[in-house]
């Protein structure tokens, strides 16, 4: 009897997302699908601290930065594309690598947005390729600016869990994690628990951010992949700097 009201709100935040993204609500149980625009991809989804799942992260900035070489310009020395995000600027030169004066542009293509009232966002036109999805809590949150990478393919949608970790969280004993189920099969509208148990010294309280592609579905804010539309994706899974993908097919 608890299933039915959790994938009714489940439903009901993808139709509240969808009309934020500018598409059609749910037609016959599933979103409309090829939601990128001129070969572009979509992303919506919601922000919620990753201290406390029932609590949605409100103000929070997202970049989605296209990866690329010319990402950021090294004069006086050092090194080009380094495999860690640099803090983009916008502009403006500030900071070095390697002993070289580091000048932070955004990449062409970045797409901006913004956390609303209930932590939902969306983001239209994303470049297809990899991209860095950065979220930056507000001031005074107490939580790290986090990043994300995140492939995109031209006219999907992605729907995107995302829970930016306390600023005091940290990898000490913690090796991993384990995810279940390996895999997810669902019909259109039902729902599938995903547990995520942590190896070694167990952290704090963490929320797991879960990045879903392929069209097909979303994540609750029980955690749970919830079927939207037939269709075979997947669920990335991440906790600090471990992640797990799931194969995910929905009939």
């Amino acid at each position: 009897m608890r299933r039915v009201p959790r994938v009714l709100a489940a439903i009901g935040l993808v139709v509240a997302i969808s009309l934020l993204a500018g598409c059609a609500g749910l037609t016959g149980g599933s979103i409309p699908p090829g939601g990128g625009l001129g070969g572009l991809g979509r992303a919506t989804g919601v922000i919620v601290r990753g201290d406390n799942a029932n609590s949605p992260l409100v103000g929070a900035s997202l970049r989605f930065l296209p990866k690329t070489n010319r990402s950021r310009v090294i004069s006086g020395g050092g090194t080009t594309d380094p495999p860690t995000p640099p803090d983009w600027g916008g502009g403006g030169t500030g900071g070095t690598d390697n002993g070289g004066t580091v000048t932070q542009t955004e990449p062409t293509g970045t797409v901006h947005s913004m956390s609303g009232s209930d932590g939902t966002f969306a983001a239209n036109q994303l470049v297809a390729g990899p991209n860095w999805v950065e979220v930056t809590p507000p001031t005074g949150s107490g939580l790290a600016r986090t990043y994300y990478t995140l492939t995109i393919t031209g006219g999907m949608d992605y729907y995107l869990y995302l829970a930016p970790l306390p600023t005091s969280f940290t990898t000490v004993g913690f090796t991993g994690i384990q995810v279940t189920p390996e895999t997810i099969d669902v019909s259109v509208g039902m729902a599938r628990q995903i547990g995520v148990a942590y190896l070694g010294g167990a952290p704090p309280t963490v929320v797991p951010s879960m990045l879903v592609s392929g069209n097909c579905g979303v994540i609750s804010t029980y955690g749970e992949f919830v079927g939207v539309q037939s269709g075979q994706g997947s669920v990335l899974v991440k906790v600090g700097p471990y992640e797990k993908t799931l194969p995910v097919r929905v009939h």
